[in-house]
């Protein structure tokens, strides 16, 4: 199943050695295929999108993240296109045959 995973800063001052861990935490995961892809965003922060086949590997992962402690992790389970509008269709109809 796939996750979107986003980093938002916290408010103290981040380590550099704690910032080289995070780049090759990160390059890791990249390489090997758990992360797809990851980006920055302009103001702090940024987002990843990685697959994994249990809860328990994408928590584990989450877990070794070497800036946890000074950020704040948020992850969002992702649904195909295709079935996050067949799920859409399913509601609309839904709501269309409601009195």
């Amino acid at each position: 199943m796939k996750f979107l995973m986003i980093v938002r800063p916290g408010t103290a001052p981040l380590p550099p050695d704690l910032v080289a861990r995070t780049r090759e935490w990160l390059d890791v995961r990249l390489g090997d295929g758990r992360c797809e892809c990851a980006h920055g965003f302009v103001d702090g922060g940024g987002f990843s999108v990685g697959s994994y086949d249990t809860i328990e590997r994408l928590l584990s992962d989450r877990a070794t993240y070497p800036l946890a402690g000074y950020v704040t992790l948020e992850t969002h389970p992702l649904l195909s296109m295709d079935e996050a509008f067949r799920r859409i269709a399913m509601l609309a109809q839904m709501d269309a045959a409601a009195p």
